[in-house]
């Protein structure tokens, strides 16, 4: 009967080594399947930011227009649209209105980058938990490996030799 209960045991070691080792696979995969979301969220916080700058710029640009429009209007109706301060005054609005406008896309890029950084932290932090369980998976079998030999290999018998003298 021993050799049925030593089959026994070897057999539930094995199948406690494989639980074990698909355990550390799922808990892999579901860690790297949260870095892959949170990296999938950075890059569309990124898509959006940039597509943030763009609408502010373009509302930025509009506004310029509108503004030196108006000022035009108001100068035309006096008769002073012609006048060099006044073309020199819608010349220094224009270019504001430019820095503006640019100030917002650089704004919305340097937030999209960020982002972006974050995303590929994450990717990083992905492979490294899925190298890490494919590891780990490893060590699970290598320690069943060792800790079912250590209980069940073949032992040397043990030899004692006296010299008598």
């Amino acid at each position: 009967m021993a050799g049925v209960s030593t089959l026994l045991a070897v057999g539930g070691s094995i199948a406690g080594t494989l639980v074990q080792r698909q355990g550390t696979l799922a808990q892999a995969k579901a860690q790297e399947m949260q870095h892959r979301f949170q990296e999938a969220q950075y890059k569309r916080q990124a898509t959006e930011a940039r597509a943030v700058a763009s609408q502010k710029a373009a509302q930025r640009d509009r506004d310029m227009r509108l503004a030196i429009s108006d000022q035009l209007a108001a100068a035309a109706a006096t008769g002073g649209a012609s006048d060099p301060s006044v073309l020199r005054l819608f010349g220094d609005m224009e270019a504001q209105g430019q820095k503006n406008v640019q100030t917002e896309l650089a704004t919305g890029e340097n937030q999209a980058q960020t982002y972006d950084y974050a995303a590929r932290a994450q990717d990083f932090s992905a492979r490294n938990a899925k190298q890490a369980g494919k590891i780990a998976a490893g060590t699970d079998l290598l320690s069943g490996a060792t800790s079912l030999f250590s209980r069940f290999g073949r032992r040397q018998p043990m030899t004692t030799s006296y010299m008598y003298g």
